[in-house]
């Protein structure tokens, strides 16, 4: 594979990395999004469930902190940061608590998975350098 920095971009850092970069600040995006929606659902006055709303306002906020640090990442590289549209979240009604957390926990998996794959990629591109 040839490793040709563009003259734009920091030495070494990659439009492969760049792009992985830019996928998890729209994921995490998205995720916020999502946790942002589940935290209004719990609110209303006919759930009253203040204490789960709380939570997933927090996870909104710290979804979106850590979107905020990758775009800073991002910026100090020279990476240029690339927005996406934000899709809706899969549901309006999240219905019970049991249903939000069926879907609070393939959410922090994904985010998981994804920034498991965020070293190694950059790992790799180093040694293009």
């Amino acid at each position: 594979m040839a490793c040709a920095s563009s003259p734009q971009m920091h030495e070494g850092y990659q439009e492969e990395c760049e792009a992985a970069i830019n996928q998890q600040v729209n994921l995490g995006l998205h995720v916020s999004y999502t946790y942002l929606a589940m935290a209004h659902h719990f609110d209303r006055q006919d759930m009253a469930l203040k204490n789960f709303a709380d939570y997933f306002m927090q996870q909104s906020h710290k979804q979106r902190q850590h979107v905020e640090t990758l775009m800073q990442l991002q910026n100090q590289h020279r990476g240029r940061i690339q927005f996406w549209d934000i899709t809706k979240p899969e549901m309006d009604n999240w219905g019970s608590l049991l249903s939000a957390m069926g879907h609070h926990l393939p959410l922090q998996h994904n985010i998981s998975l994804s920034l498991q794959d965020l070293p190694w990629m950059a790992a790799s591109r180093a040694t293009c350098s």
